[in-house]
C-alpha cells in the first residue's frame, strides 16, 4: 500500500482504531516502511488532539501490538434458520462462530466480547458480575481453539472483538459503563491484554 493511496480519512480512522483489521495491518506496514507517511498521520494527530476530538476509548486492536498480543481470531459463519442446509438457499447466517486461540496460562482469563457499532465499540458480554466466564469455559474445538458463538444483527460486515482478561483485572461493576471499562481500555491501549478484531461478511 502505498502512501498516495492512503487519504486523510483512512488515516483519521486509523487514529480512531476504526479500521477493519486487514486495512489496519496494511497501513500498519506502509507506516514503518515510509517516513513521509508517519509525519502526515503525527500531523493528523495532533490536528485531532487540538480539536479535542472525543476519540472512541476502545482501540481494537491497539495500532502496533496486535501481532504481539493478538489470539489467532477467526470466524466462521453458523447454521442458516431456514428450509436450505448450512445457507444453499443463499440466506445469510445467524450468527458466526468466534474462535481464538487461547494459550494454557490464559485459560483462566475472563473473555470480553465487543461489538462494532456505528456508534463505535460496545461490551456484549459480560454485562454483570453474574455474567463472567472464561476461556476455559468456552467449548474446545478437535483444532484447539476455543468457541463462543455470537449473534448477526443488522447489515454486513459485521466486526467484533474478543478481550481476555487477567484474575489480577478488576473490573469495578459498581461504576457507570463510562468509567467501567477504563483501566481495560489503558491496558489494551498500552499492550498488555491479549486483544483482537475480527470481521465477517
Amino acid at each position: 500500500m502505498a502512501a498516495s493511496e492512503l487519504t486523510d480519512i483512512a488515516l483519521r480512522r486509523y487514529l480512531a482504531g476504526a479500521l477493519a483489521p486487514p486495512r489496519q495491518a496494511l497501513l500498519e506496514a506502509a507506516l514503518r516502511q515510509d517516513a513521509a507517511l508517519r509525519d502526515r498521520l503525527e500531523r493528523l494527530r495532533l490536528e485531532g488532539a487540538a480539536l479535542d476530538a472525543p476519540p472512541d476509548p476502545w482501540r481494537l486492536p491497539p495500532p502496533g501490538v496486535a501481532a504481539a498480543r493478538g489470539l489467532g481470531a477467526t470466524a466462521r459463519a453458523g447454521a442458516v434458520m431456514s428450509d436450505g442446509e448450512d445457507g444453499e438457499d443463499g440466506e445469510a447466517p445467524d450468527y458466526i462462530e468466534l474462535r481464538i486461540q487461547a494459550p494454557p496460562d490464559a485459560l483462566p482469563h475472563r473473555v470480553l466480547l465487543l461489538e462494532r457499532g456505528p456508534a463505535g465499540w460496545r461490551v456484549l458480554a459480560p454485562a454483570s458480575a453474574d455474567e463472567v466466564f472464561t476461556a476455559a469455559d468456552l467449548p474446545l474445538e478437535a483444532d484447539g481453539t476455543r468457541r463462543v458463538d455470537l449473534a448477526l444483527e443488522g447489515g454486513a460486515p459485521w466486526r467484533f472483538g474478543v478481550v481476555l482478561l487477567p484474575p489480577a483485572v478488576v473490573i469495578p461493576w459498581q461504576d457507570p459503563p463510562g468509567s467501567r471499562w477504563a483501566d481495560v481500555q489503558s491496558r489494551i491501549a498500552r499492550g498488555e491484554l491479549r486483544v483482537e478484531a475480527v470481521q465477517f461478511g
